[in-house]
């Protein structure tokens, strides 16, 4: 019996059809590796840096003010050197001096051997033989406040100190191991072993 024979192309391409879809895979293969090493790559996002206090800049014999929106003075910050830090928004001076006015015209001046100021001059740390005085006006006598550390708040109309301070006025000489004092009641809380001098009298010692 005579056995048919396939023409040798016949053969070929059939190998080539059942192959073709391997070829196919394989090309899209290597064409989605090309595409991903073409593809720009995204950079891992950079891991958080803690705040470093350092100063980013600095100055020398300066001077600062702030007005208000009636474009009045109300503080005038003066220091030897100052240095700002960044992670804190704070100013440190050496050699401070500051001087502040009040709605109604009363003016508060201090200085220290050093001090700390933030943004606004709305709280500001005195440190270092702090003398802070507010001017007489009207009826009010001038008071003084004597300190190695006094903190005021907002212009300097609230003052506190955890430290020893002596406060005068009119004659009268107060030592107190701490005290407070709001400029809107012109009341001062002392607190601790506190020594009252009144000119002319002995010192009394309040407990």
């Amino acid at each position: 019996m005579a056995r048919s024979v396939r023409p040798w192309g016949h053969g070929v391409r059939e190998a080539l059809i059942s192959t073709m879809p391997l070829m196919l895979m394989a090309l899209l293969a290597v064409g989605t590796w090309w595409l991903v090493e073409q593809a720009p790559r995204l950079e891992s996002p950079a891991l958080p840096v803690d705040p470093v206090h350092e100063p980013d800049y600095a100055m020398v014999g300066f001077t600062l003010q702030r007005f208000d929106a009636q474009g009045v003075l109300r503080t005038q910050l003066q220091g030897e050197e100052g240095r700002h830090y960044p992670d804190t928004d704070t100013l440190e001076v050496d050699g401070i001096s500051l001087r502040s006015v009040g709605e109604l015209g009363e003016v508060t001046t201090a200085r220290a051997r050093q001090g700390w100021s933030n943004h606004n001059a709305s709280e500001v740390r005195l440190r270092g033989q702090a003398v802070l005085v507010r001017e007489a006006i009207g009826a009010s006598q001038a008071l003084r406040f004597y300190g190695e550390s006094l903190q005021a708040f907002a212009d300097l109309q609230r003052l506190v100190s955890e430290k020893p301070v002596v406060i005068e006025q009119q004659g009268l000489r107060v030592e107190a191991a701490s005290f407070q004092y709001d400029h809107s009641t012109q009341i001062v809380q002392v607190r601790g072993k506190t020594k009252a001098l009144l000119s002319g009298m002995r010192n009394q010692q309040i407990k």
